[in-house]
């Protein structure tokens, strides 16, 4: 569903921008320079798919010329263009950016319908950054401005989009509330534009909520219109959801059928994201027939799936740096060359003054041949430590590689053989559970590990995304604790040292177990603040304290090394304990 939402998007941006490009500038502006402008900006935003590159130099010729002339309708058009071109490029910061500089010259002259498409944009950008919270806000915003005006053109996408994000929030209700509202919405035009996407998006939805009757309607209403457009994606997708419905319904065989014709059509179109659900759905069918080494064969081939995809965004990140530093270096080289050759012209100068002053002269020349070298033996010491660094990260990407090839197997190995000793009756059932959950645990530590060793340095929203994850495994782990997380960090994404990163997600993770463990509560809070010199990380309990806890002392280990780890950031790591519960504080310096 993910790469059928966003043709969706584009189609329904597409369509906002016809509807305001057709509006004509104010005639009493700036004459004939308002129809350049205008020219500029539509044209810019005509490449945004094709050249975004070539549409950001139309966008910014047409906003210097709108600023030069007061053309606010100009401006307008230009910061449309700047946003969507940098959506296309996947530059979010400065769509951001061009986005909101838009919506506020909108709302300054009462361009309702620029406001529309520029909330509609500001919804996609934050679905693509993961901020679903953020996206939903604007699409609802989107849908009550499209109301109030009576714009109802594009409220079947906007309808559907809010769907498809309340699905990936694991919000069922709500999503099939939506979609809902995309289908009443157009049967009442007595049209239903691109039903097919919204009627996989339902079955999906319906598959959620284990109501599989619905979920195979929707999906072979999806299917019958893909069938007639022949659409790859499309009937890969469904066929996916007929293997999905035909497992959870008992038919191994029917499931089996239609899983290969998608596995077929997959590996002919080179889908390798569609892949993955396909050979867990296999996994699954020869689990529960017992074919249990054909399963984990299925499910290492998902799992490499992922890792590989990941790794291959790792590496295109770490091209591109490689790429940029190198480039660096040689303007640096080419700029010693520049120095040295300078040197040289300096030196055959002051050649000529030798007559009028050897001393002087000979005073001169040592000095300068002092600069020269030490110029040039701070360049090669500068190539040899970028050598090094090179050389250590390729050196831990295999490392990392090692451990996820090597440990991660054996994990999964050992969980599969859990399952055989399971359904033989050779183990029992809550041992099985425990062991299971405590295999997953380390397979979810040693991929932080991994993570840690691939990264050259961190910042501080990646480290909030570990630790909304970290807490969103003791959720699941235990039914009685309340966990919550509360950010409340600056603008600036702050960079965090690798073993700044690891020590406070290891602090967190401890001081979340201990309030588990011994704390007697039933609520936990992790606060993460920042400030542009320091990030303070805090662990609240409502539990009964130390003073009721005779079995944690300050020479507890797991205390002991949360010491350690903060002294290891040359931070410091503040205990306060009593009857109302305990709070574990670690601040590090970012500066």
């Amino acid at each position: 569903m993910k790469f059928l939402l966003k043709p969706i998007l584009l189609l329904i941006a597409f369509s906002l921008h016809l509807a305001a490009v057709g509006q004509v500038a104010p005639k009493e502006t700036i004459g004939n320079d308002t129809t350049k402008i205008i020219w500029y900006a539509n044209e810019s935003f005509n490449l945004w798919n094709t050249n975004p590159q070539k549409g950001l130099l139309l966008a910014d010729t047409a906003l210097a010329l709108a600023t030069k002339y007061g053309f606010a309708k100009g401006k307008i058009l230009a910061y449309r263009s700047l946003a969507v071109c940098n959506w296309s490029m996947a530059s979010y910061a400065p769509a951001l950016d061009a986005s909101f500089k838009g919506i506020k010259i909108a709302e300054e002259v009462k361009d309702n319908e620029l406001l529309l498409i520029f909330e509609h944009n500001l919804a996609l950008i934050f679905g693509d950054l993961g901020d679903l919270d953020q996206a939903i806000y604007y699409f609802k915003r989107n849908i009550a401005l499209s109301l109030e005006l009576g714009n109802t053109d594009n409220l079947t996408g906007a309808y559907n989009n809010l769907g498809y994000y309340f699905l990936k929030k694991k919000l069922v209700d709500s999503s099939l509330y939506y979609y809902q509202q995309a289908f009443r919405l157009s049967e009442g035009n007595k049209t239903i534009k691109d039903a097919q996407y919204l009627f996989l998006s339902m079955s999906e939805a319906y598959f959620f909520k284990r109501e599989y009757a619905k979920a195979l309607e929707y999906c072979e209403r999806a299917f019958t219109i893909y069938s007639k457009l022949n659409e790859t994606v499309g009937l890969l997708e469904c066929y996916t959801m007929f293997g999905k419905l035909a497992i959870v319904n008992g038919d191994l065989s029917l499931a089996q059928e239609n899983l290969q014709r998608g596995f077929k059509m997959a590996k002919e179109g080179n889908f390798i994201y569609h892949l993955m659900p396909i050979y867990r759905s296999f996994a699954t069918i020869d689990s529960t027939r017992g074919n249990f080494k054909q399963a984990l064969i299925h499910y290492q081939k998902a799992t490499s799936l992922e890792d590989s995809l990941n790794y291959i965004k790792q590496k295109q990140t770490f091209d591109r740096l490689l790429m940029q530093y190198r480039a660096d270096q040689k303007e640096k080289e080419n700029l010693l060359l520049k120095e040295s050759n300078q040197i040289i012209a300096a030196d055959a100068k002051i050649k000529k003054y030798l007559l009028v002053g050897a001393l002087v002269t000979s005073a001169l020349i040592i000095g300068l041949l002092i600069f020269f070298f030490n110029k040039k033996y701070v360049y090669q010491k500068r190539m040899e430590e970028a050598r090094m660094k090179e050389q250590l990260t390729f050196e831990k990407i295999r490392i990392a590689k090692d451990l996820h090839d090597n440990i991660g197997t054996q994990l999964s190995v050992f969980t599969m053989d859990l399952s055989m000793l399971a359904k033989q009756n050779q183990l029992e059932l809550p041992i099985h559970y425990q062991l299971n959950h405590r295999i997953h645990s380390i397979i979810d530590e040693l991929r932080d590990t991994i993570w840690t060793i691939n990264k050259e340095d961190l910042d501080t929203e990646r480290l909030l995304d570990k630790i909304n994850s970290l807490c969103s495994r003791f959720r699941k782990s235990t039914d009685r604790f309340q966990i919550n997380i509360t950010e409340n960090v600056t603008d600036q994404n702050m960079i965090l040292k690798p073993n700044q990163g690891l020590n406070i997600f290891r602090i967190v993770q401890e001081a979340i177990n201990n309030g588990i463990r011994h704390s007697g509560g039933n609520k936990i809070e992790v606060v993460v603040e920042s400030t542009p010199q320091k990030l303070v990380v805090k662990v609240n309990d409502n539990g009964n304290g130390f003073s009721n806890q005779p079995q944690i002392k300050g020479d507890h280990l797991g205390i002991l090394n949360m010491k350690n780890r903060a002294n290891e950031m040359n931070g410091t790591l503040h205990i306060q304990s009593g009857g109302s519960g305990t709070s574990i504080t670690v601040e590090v310096p970012t500066t």
